[in-house]
C-alpha cells in the first residue's frame, strides 16, 4: 500500500511515540491500578488519529484517481476509495483495539471484558469522530470554517447519540438505530470519493459496510453466548447484549443462571431488559427469595420493588431477620429502602407484635426501619409505642415516629398548627385518635 508507506514516513515520530505509550501503559497496568496513564494514552490516541486524518485529507484525490485509473483501469476509483477512505479508519480502529486490551489489563475478566466492551461500542467514538473529521476535511470550506463545523457536528452527534440511546434503551429499535447511524456516516464517506454521479454506488457500499459490521456484532455476541461456559462472565454479558438488541432466546437460559448459580450482579439488567423486550420474568418463588436476600439492602430494595408488582409472598420472619442483619452493617440504608419496607408491611398482617419484640435491644437503624414499617402497616395498636419514640430525646426516632403516626391516623397536626412535632397538642391529637379507634380494630 503506497499511501501507507507515504504517511508512515510523515508520521514516524508520532508512530514511535504511540508504540512507546502503549508499551508503557501495558507495563503500568500489569503492576498498578491507577487510571491516569490510560487517560493520557487515550488523549494521545485522539491526537494521533486526527493528525492521520489530516494527512490523508491533504492528498489531491482527483489527481490520485487519474493516476490509479491509468494504472488499474476502471478499478482505480474503488482502490482510491479503499486506500483513502477505509484504510485510515481501519488503522485507527486497530489502534483502538490494541489500546482497549491493554487498558483493561487492570480489570477482571480479561480478555473477555475488553472484547465484549469493543462489541458494545467501547471507544468507537474515536473512529466516529475521525470519520466526521475526514468527511468535513473533504469539503471546500476554509480551514477555520472546517474547525468550527467539526466541533459543531461533533457536539451535535454526541448530544443526539446520548438522547437517542436514552429514548431507545433496548429492543429491535436499538439495532435499527445502530444501522441507520452507520449507514448515514458511511454514505457520506463513500459519496465524497465516488462523486455525485455515483449516489447509488455510495448507498450500496454504505449498506454493505454497515451490514457487515452489524453482522459481525451480532455474530460475535451469538458465538460467545453459544459456546462459552454457562454462568461465566462472557456468557452472561453476551446474553444480556443480545437481549438489549431485541433477541429473546437468551432469556430462559440467563434466568436460571442468575437465580440458581449466583450471578445476581446481573439481575437488575436482566429484569430491566426483560421488561423492555416484553418477556415474562420467569423466576420461581424460591428463586425470587434467593435474589431478594442475595446482596445488600440496595439490591434487596430493587428486587422488592419488582416483587410488590407480582403475586408473590415472602416469609415474614425471613424478611425481618434480613433487616436485622443489614442494620448491623455500615452504612445501613434500611430506613430509606422504601420498596423493602413496603414488602415487609405487605407480608406483616397481624404480626406487628413480632416486630415490636425485635425492637427491644436493637440498634437505631433497625428501630428506624421498624417504625417505617409500622407506618406502612397502619396498625392502630402500635400508636402507644410510636408516641414513646415521638417524645424521646433521639431526634431521628422522634421524626420517624411522627411520619409513621401521620400515615396511620391521616392527621398532620404539627403542619396544621405550625408547631413542633413533639408538642403536647400533637401528642394529645394522636393519643385521642388511638383511644377513639382502638376498639374498632
Amino acid at each position: 500500500m503506497s499511501l501507507i508507506s507515504i504517511h508512515y514516513r510523515r508520521m514516524t515520530t508520532f508512530v514511535y511515540l504511540l508504540v512507546f505509550l502503549l508499551i508503557f501503559n501495558l507495563i503500568f497496568n500489569l503492576h498498578f491500578q491507577w487510571y491516569g496513564i490510560s487517560i493520557i494514552v487515550r488523549v494521545y490516541l485522539f491526537v494521533f488519529s486526527f493528525y492521520l486524518i489530516y494527512n490523508y485529507s491533504t492528498i489531491d484525490v482527483e489527481r490520485l484517481k487519474e493516476l490509479y485509473r491509468k494504472r488499474f483501469g476502471k478499478k482505480g476509483s474503488i482502490i482510491v476509495l479503499f486506500e483513502m477512505g477505509v484504510v485510515p479508519l481501519l488503522i485507527i480502529y486497530g489502534i483502538t483495539i490494541i489500546f482497549t486490551f491493554v487498558d483493561y489489563l487492570r480489570l477482571p475478566n480479561w480478555p473477555w471484558n475488553p472484547l465484549l466492551s469493543l462489541l458494545n461500542g467501547r471507544y468507537s467514538n474515536l473512529v466516529i469522530y475521525s470519520l466526521l473529521l475526514f468527511i468535513i476535511m473533504k469539503t471546500g470550506s476554509r480551514p477555520g470554517i472546517k474547525i468550527v463545523i467539526f466541533f459543531g457536528v461533533s457536539v451535535l452527534y454526541f448530544l443526539a447519540d446520548k438522547y437517542l440511546s436514552s429514548v431507545i434503551f433496548a429492543g429491535a429499535g436499538l439495532l435499527v438505530l445502530k444501522f441507520i447511524k452507520l449507514l448515514v456516516i458511511f454514505f457520506f464517506l463513500f459519496f465524497g470519493f465516488l462523486s455525485e454521479r455515483n449516489k447509488k454506488w455510495s448507498l450500496l457500499y454504505a449498506s454493505a459496510s454497515t451490514s457487515i459490521i452489524i453482522a459481525l456484532l451480532l455474530g460475535g455476541y451469538a458465538l460467545i453466548f453459544r459456546y462459552s461456559p454457562v454462568s461465566s462472565y462472557q456468557h452472561m454479558v453476551s446474553g444480556l447484549a443480545l437481549m438489549k438488541l431485541g433477541f429473546s432466546y437468551p432469556v430462559y437460559d440467563l434466568a436460571d443462571t442468575i437465580a440458581e448459580k449466583g450471578a445476581v450482579s446481573f439481575s437488575r439488567d436482566f429484569i430491566s431488559l426483560s421488561k423492555h423486550i416484553r418477556c415474562d420474568i420467569i423466576f420461581t418463588s424460591a428463586q425470587w427469595e434467593k435474589l431478594l436476600f442475595a446482596e445488600k439492602i440496595d439490591h434487596a430494595d430493587y428486587i422488592a420493588g419488582i416483587i410488590l408488582s407480582i403475586p408473590q409472598e415472602i416469609p415474614f420472619a425471613r424478611l425481618v431477620d434480613y433487616a436485622m442483619e443489614q442494620s448491623l452493617k455500615s452504612p445501613s440504608r434500611l430506613e430509606s429502602a422504601s420498596n423493602y419496607i413496603a414488602l415487609v408491611a405487605k407480608n406483616s398482617a397481624g404480626r406487628a407484635e413480632q416486630i415490636k419484640n425485635k425492637i427491644i435491644g436493637s440498634n437505631e437503624n433497625f428501630k428506624l426501619f421498624a417504625i417505617a414499617v409500622f407506618g406502612e402497616m397502619k396498625d392502630i395498636n402500635v400508636v402507644p409505642l410510636l408516641l414513646d419514640y415521638l417524645t424521646g430525646i433521639d431526634f431521628k426516632l422522634s421524626d420517624a415516629s411522627y411520619e409513621a403516626l401521620r400515615k396511620i391516623t391521616d392527621k398532620d397536626p404539627a403542619a396544621e398548627k405550625g408547631i413542633q412535632r413533639n408538642d403536647p397538642y400533637v401528642i394529645s391529637t394522636f393519643y385521642e385518635y388511638y383511644k377513639n379507634n382502638r376498639t374498632k380494630r
